[in-house]
């Protein structure tokens, strides 16, 4: 769990692993500093995923159709720069005459 003052007063508190309110329970260190409680907002999917199959003809997966990663862990950003210089050289190729087939092929 994360606890993240945003006033004074408040803040919003991030749950991974479980509902906020299951381990608030068990939390010896976040759950005194906790007043009250509001409502929680949806949960999301916490991982790593990525789209299968990446391309086919005339199509290729990019930015989150393609692959999407735990937003705590921080490792999007340097993937969306690598997937941006690929994608870039995947367009550059097919406009100097280069086929999807062999393009797309290592995908």
């Amino acid at each position: 769990m994360f606890l993240i003052p945003n006033a004074p007063a408040s803040g919003w508190l991030l749950a991974v692993g479980g509902t906020a309110e299951a381990l608030l329970g068990r939390s010896q260190l976040i759950a005194p500093e906790i007043a009250a409680f509001g409502s929680t907002s949806a949960g999301f999917p916490a991982y790593a995923r990525i789209a299968s199959p990446l391309c086919a003809p005339d199509w290729l997966a990019l930015r989150t159709a393609a692959i999407a990663f735990d937003p705590i862990c921080g490792d999007g950003t340097a993937h969306a720069v690598r997937e941006a210089i690929l994608t870039s050289a995947v367009i550059r190729a097919l406009a100097n005459g280069g086929t999807p087939a062999d393009l797309f092929i290592a995908l």
